[in-house]
């Protein structure tokens, strides 16, 4: 799984902290400055453990997916796209399974 995560040009603590962020959650992962003049900060990241639908989970779960390349192209490629629904329709059936037996109400 390979990806970058684009920061912006002004957001250098923000780029700081997913950077460790990532980090904690993927401790395996190999993560590489990929800043310039023209993109900002961003970072490439790349794991060989990490299955694809758990790692677009866990940026959709951030709410980082606009900083994300993979998450950009998929959203925007037509073949990919349902890809995408099929991981939020996962992400809804796991989080009604959690809700499921819990009192919702207190």
């Amino acid at each position: 799984m390979y990806d970058l995560i684009y920061v912006g040009h002004d957001e250098y603590e923000e780029y700081e902290e997913l950077k460790e962020k990532f980090q904690k959650r993927f401790p395996a992962a190999t993560i590489a400055d990929a800043s310039d003049d023209i993109h900002g900060w961003r970072f490439s990241i790349e794991m060989e453990d990490v299955k694809k639908r758990e790692y677009l989970k866990y940026v959709i779960r951030e709410g980082i997916v606009n900083l994300s390349f993979n998450m950009q192209m998929m959203m925007h490629t037509k073949e990919l796209i349902g890809e995408v629904q099929e991981i939020l329709d996962e992400m809804l059936a796991e989080t009604d399974k959690e809700a499921n037996g819990k009192d919702l109400l207190g």
